[in-house]
């Protein structure tokens, strides 16, 4: 295919300026040292969110993106950086979808769309902060005729337009776990009562569903295809779509407490369901299941805490078709958390990343026999 921006962006030198607090935003040279400040104290106002894509790490990303596409496009410096601004036009914007695509191997329009809704955030910011209007931005008769021609120039990149849930943040996830050991460890009535609704048993069970998800980025049928003899209690093993993984510590000394109540209430057949309701029935329930998430997500949606493990899983090198099986997510569920490290990755250090290729390309088989 060919490339708009590719051969000229190779031709771009970038030096990155370091903020302590907020990170880098890539510039040319000292030129747009005014432009960096802009995206710096834009940031600033910004709320950390929930989700990955609401981050501070996700709209720092965007800012650099288009920092890029600003100085392929244009002379960008410190005298023409507002004009330059205030000239963005449809077809410019359009233009910086394109260059983002190509640049970046961007697979899904969630990504675009994400793209799109921190430069409109952005240019916000600085019509109502420091007086820079612009009139594409500023009409929503434009905005629509930006977002149809969007649409059509970037119909030929066959992007995945299926609407793609966002992982959790660090922040969350470690807030998550607080909340899900707090369940567990400090029930809040008792846990054998059996009779009626139990909400400390279905906060506890969830809280350990939820922990599993938390550790291996299992999809709810798997976690539902669970069996009582799936878990080995010697070894402090589970067996998981054919695979068996070892349980970190503190959750195997969880589990292997839930099971004292689980096989009290229900009994300890083989092939019994693993997670039980307080009556001693299969637990089904999807919102039972991820009831802890409500208090934290204010929402039972447990995909976006499985993507945030499923992106670990991809930064410590598992290929994505043993994740899939492993997690039971489809391969776009995979391949779109694959995206969003490679977007995190494009913040790394270039030096490190050329070293861990270069050692990679030398361990091939084929390296000698070249």
């Amino acid at each position: 295919m060919f490339t708009k921006y590719g051969n000229r962006h190779m031709m771009v030198v970038l030096v990155k300026f370091v903020d302590m607090e907020l990170g880098e935003i890539p510039c040319k040279e000292e030129k747009t040292m005014k432009l960096k400040e802009t995206f710096n104290s834009f940031l600033e106002t910004e709320t950390e969110g929930k989700y990955f894509e609401s981050s501070t790490v996700t709209y720092r990303r965007k800012l650099e993106v288009f920092c890029e596409y600003l100085i392929v496009i244009g002379n960008l410096s410190d005298n023409n950086w507002e004009d330059i601004l205030r000239g963005m036009n449809e077809k410019k914007f359009a233009d910086s979808a394109i260059y983002y695509i190509e640049n970046y191997n961007i697979q899904f329009y969630s990504t675009l769309d994400n793209y799109f809704s921190v430069i409109y955030s952005y240019f916000r910011y600085i019509r109502d902060f420091l007086g820079i209007s612009n009139n594409t931005i500023d009409s929503e008769e434009k905005l629509k005729s930006l977002k149809k021609l969007i649409h059509a120039k970037t119909k030929d990149y066959n992007l995945i337009t299926k609407k793609q849930k966002s992982p959790i943040s660090d922040d969350v996830y470690n807030e998550l776990l607080e909340y899900c050991n707090e369940c567990i460890n400090n029930p809040k009535s008792d846990l054998l009562k059996t009779t009626g609704y139990n909400k400390a048993f279905t906060d506890y069970v969830s809280a350990i569903i939820t922990k599993l998800v938390m550790y291996a980025g299992l999809k709810i049928k798997s976690i539902k295809a669970l069996v009582r003899s799936d878990i080995n209690e010697i070894v402090n093993t589970l067996n998981i779509n054919n695979y068996r993984i070892h349980l970190p510590d503190e959750l195997s000394s969880q589990i292997r407490n839930y099971l004292v109540i689980r096989d009290s209430i229900a009994g300890n057949d083989p092939k019994g369901a693993l997670f039980i309701t307080n009556q001693g029935k299969e637990l089904t329930s999807n919102a039972s299941m991820f009831e802890v998430l409500s208090a934290i997500l204010q929402s039972r949606e447990a995909e976006s805490v499985a993507k945030f493990v499923i992106m670990q899983q991809i930064k410590t090198g598992i290929p994505l078709g043993q994740i899939k099986k492993l997690t039971g997510f489809s391969y776009i569920t995979c391949l779109h958390c694959a995206e969003l490290v490679e977007q995190e990755n494009e913040r790394t250090d270039k030096n490190s990343i050329n070293r861990l290729l270069d050692s990679r390309l030398r361990s091939l088989p084929l390296y000698d026999k070249l």
